[in-house]
């Protein structure tokens, strides 16, 4: 079985940005608002993150908050030079961070819905509950198809590639470095 991540509190939340930063309860939302002495300003729940506002301090703590929560990140939403800024961070830290497109909720309601009717004509002995049951699978499956589709786009449209070829950036070779133009 996979390694168990620990929950967020305010205590792991304290360990990556600090004893100063404000740390408050959010009363209709599940999780935590964060200020940071800098003034960057961060949502954080046990299922996602979205940094308001902040500069390297901010993404530093969130990329490892989120690496150790999850072991790793994909960054839906906001704008591509956010993205492409926690993308940096990530790779800078050793964490996997990549971009991807937000998604809907209602598509695969839908399909769901359908999936489930499917199991119960199934059960009840009704004609067509396999084939629903398939139809389902095969167009959940070519919904996920298309949704990792959109995020090569996205990824190849802001200049991210993945997965990195020759190693994190820390560890590239004078050759490397060169044949890229960084030196």
């Amino acid at each position: 079985m996979g390694q168990k991540r620990p929950r967020l509190s305010k205590k792991l939340i304290r360990k990556y940005f600090g004893k100063t930063a404000k740390v408050s309860s959010r009363w209709f939302a599940d999780g935590y608002r964060v200020t940071t002495e800098s003034g960057g300003e961060v949502l954080i729940s046990n299922t996602e993150m979205k940094i308001l506002s902040g500069g390297d301090d901010v993404y530093r703590a969130v990329t490892l908050l989120g690496y150790e929560m999850w072991g790793k990140l994909t960054v839906r939403g906001g704008t591509k030079e956010s993205m492409i800024t926690w993308a940096a961070h990530g790779e800078a830290l050793g964490v996997n961070v990549r971009p991807g497109i937000k998604r809907g909720w209602f598509g695969r309601a839908v399909v769901l819905f359908f999936g489930f009717a499917g199991i119960l004509n199934l059960v009840k002995g009704q004609p067509g509950g396999l084939e629903l049951i398939f139809i389902c699978a095969v167009i959940w499956w070519l919904m996920a198809r298309s949704a990792k589709k959109k995020d090569r786009q996205l990824a190849a449209q802001i200049g991210f590639a993945f997965p990195r070829v020759h190693g994190m950036a820390g560890a590239a070779s004078d050759d490397d470095l060169e044949r890229e133009n960084w030196v």
